[in-house]
């Protein structure tokens, strides 16, 4: 077996580790969806049972309880969310076992999980490991038109947009960047005016 040969395989090996990782982490986000609609939908129909029993329709019961004051509620508190809590997104929930939400649930996580690295990573981390996974999904490692180079090409573009969301998540300069305006017209020397 030639050198070329085995730095081929190689490399192949490698990037089907990588396809099955992110097949894997595909499957377990599409069945942490189907659980969180299990679960909605399973409150939804214990509310609208809990209407039914007090003969209520289901709209009613929904109408009051925007109405009514919190120690009206049988002592349902809202919490107010931190700014640490609004900056992840973490929905806000109240002291209700029946309107909590998991709140320990990261939206980064599978994004920390495609880069193969812990949840809560610095941005350094974060950088080092889509540079090490971006070389390792070259698309001129594997022949041209082959599905390895069609795989390859798909799974650069996630990685990309995994790192994006990553360095918008957790690097403060490029979103002070982001946001900058810059004004359009050139700027004339003071000596031109």
């Amino acid at each position: 077996m030639s050198i070329p040969e085995r730095f081929y395989r190689i490399a192949r090996g490698k990037f089907n580790e990588l396809r099955d990782r992110m097949d894997d982490l595909d499957a377990e986000t599409q069945e942490r969806e189907a659980q969180r609609e299990q679960t909605i939908a399973t409150r939804r129909q214990s509310r609208q049972d809990a209407a039914r029993e007090l003969g209520e329709s289901p709209g009613d019961s929904q109408l009051k309880a925007a109405k009514v004051h919190a120690p009206e509620l049988g002592g349902i508190q809202p919490r107010m969310r931190t700014p640490e809590e609004i900056r992840k997104g973490t929905p806000a929930s109240t002291s209700s076992p029946m309107s909590q939400t998991n709140t320990e649930y990261d939206p980064l996580t599978p994004h920390y999980n495609l880069l193969g690295i812990e949840v809560g990573s610095d941005f350094q981390t974060a950088q080092a490991a889509y540079q090490r996974l971006l070389t390792r999904c070259d698309v001129s490692r594997f022949p041209v038109g082959s599905p390895e180079a069609q795989d390859a090409q798909r799974i650069r573009e996630r990685l990309e947009e995994t790192f994006h969301i990553l360095k918008d998540a957790l690097d403060p300069v490029s979103r002070r960047f982001d946001i900058l305006e810059l004004d359009e017209s050139p700027v004339q020397p003071e000596s031109a005016k």
